[in-house]
């Protein structure tokens, strides 16, 4: 029992292929001995884990706070310049446990203020083309990833089938050369940023307008509907929900981002205002409908196809959403938009908490049930 990797490596005959029941599962295994085993010096242990979207709204306040105050333009600029620094710290943090951790939270705040602060630039630039731009901005950051997870195997696969390539060139180097390229980009935005004085502070600059509570209220929905079904569609499609897996479940996902950058280029192709109001719900109702019908089919096929064909319509919906915010806010759009990711990731978090004590509570067989309520 153990992957096809080992089996190439040890020139081993594969007897049966697929025997696990749950296609995500993870198998660890544990030598037992009666004497001590030094480490040698090539031992390798990976760890992979995820910083709780609870942490989220702390960085989310303080771009909106900064947009409100000096700008969106310089607020993208110190986001690339400590996006440097933390991947930085990534590279040349060795084996110290403690620097990779920290450098990754920091990464990670400065992730959060780079969304935020390109999309309101990109909307400052192109006033006439909101949801445009940022339908093109979405589906790049999609093509991003979907290629990067292909390129991290395509490394790690490089690094297990060559001795002479380490895990640590492999982790560090790409790092390192992503760390140069976002210091250099925020230095060049920094030496064509226009000279703003910065606005007296009033809390009032985090609000929305009442034009946009609803329209926060159709993204929160949006949101995190979106991210839940999504984090749980791998673990369905492997379950025990379903007696045949005729493709692995990665594949469905993969075609579920495909979805996603299709739609919304198409979206980019189509005038600013046209479906103005019709595409803040049309596209969530019929997407939510083809899903619905697919789950209630029991069926792998159906559901799969059904999930990617309902992301396909439904994933217009997010980029008309902020447009249409963009519009209304004009110059706050910024701490808007730092309010609606902020919202979206508590919606997140308690989503997937609530469906997961529901999968818990009727079990893998019908997990069906968590998931219709998801797309209903």
């Amino acid at each position: 029992i153990a992957g096809t990797l080992a089996a190439e490596r040890y020139g081993l005959k594969i007897i049966e292929k697929d025997i696990q029941d749950n296609a995500i599962n993870v198998t660890r295994f544990l030598v037992l001995g009666r004497q001590s085993s030094p480490p040698t010096g090539r031992d390798r242990t990976s760890l992979m884990f995820s910083i709780p979207q609870f942490l989220t709204p702390v960085p989310l306040l303080l771009v909106g706070w900064l947009i409100a105050r000096s700008g969106a333009q310089r607020v993208l600029t110190l986001s690339l310049l400590v996006l440097g620094v933390g991947m930085g710290g990534v590279a040349l943090c060795g084996a110290s446990w403690r620097g990779l951790s920290g450098a990754l939270a920091v990464t990670t705040i400065a992730g959060v203020l780079l969304d935020v602060s390109a999309n309101s630039v990109l909307v400052d630039l192109f006033p006439g083309g909101r949801r445009r731009v940022l339908s093109l901005c979405m589906a790049a950051r999609s093509v991003t990833e979907t290629i990067v997870p292909l390129l991290a195997e395509g490394l790690l696969g490089l690094a297990a089938a060559s001795p002479a390539i380490s895990f640590a060139v492999v982790l560090h180097l790409p790092f390192g050369i992503i760390a140069v390229a976002f210091v250099a980009g925020g230095l060049l935005i920094h030496r064509q940023a226009s000279t703003r004085t910065e606005a007296p502070w009033n809390w009032r600059d985090l609000l929305i307008s009442r034009r946009s509570v609803g329209l926060v209220v159709l993204t929160l929905v949006h949101g995190t509907a979106d991210g839940t079904l999504f984090t749980w569609m791998a673990r369905y499609l492997g379950s025990a929900a379903f007696t045949e897996h005729p493709i692995p479940p990665g594949f469905v996902l993969a075609a579920f981002s495909v979805a996603y950058i299709v739609s919304r280029l198409l979206l980019a192709r189509l005038p600013e205002h046209w479906g103005r109001n019709a595409l803040l719900v049309v596209p969530g109702l019929l997407g939510g409908g083809i899903m619905i019908a697919a789950i209630l089919s029991r069926n792998y096929m159906f559901t799969a196809a059904g999930y990617v064909v309902g992301a396909f319509f439904w994933s217009t919906e997010y980029p008309a959403l902020l447009g249409r915010m963009a519009e209304i806010e004009g110059e706050r759009f910024g701490a808007a938009m730092a309010l609606v990711t902020m919202v979206i990731a508590l919606g997140y978090a308690v989503g997937l908490m609530a469906s997961g004590a529901l999968v818990q509570a009727v079990g893998e067989t019908r997990m069906w049930i968590p998931m219709l309520a998801l797309a209903s």
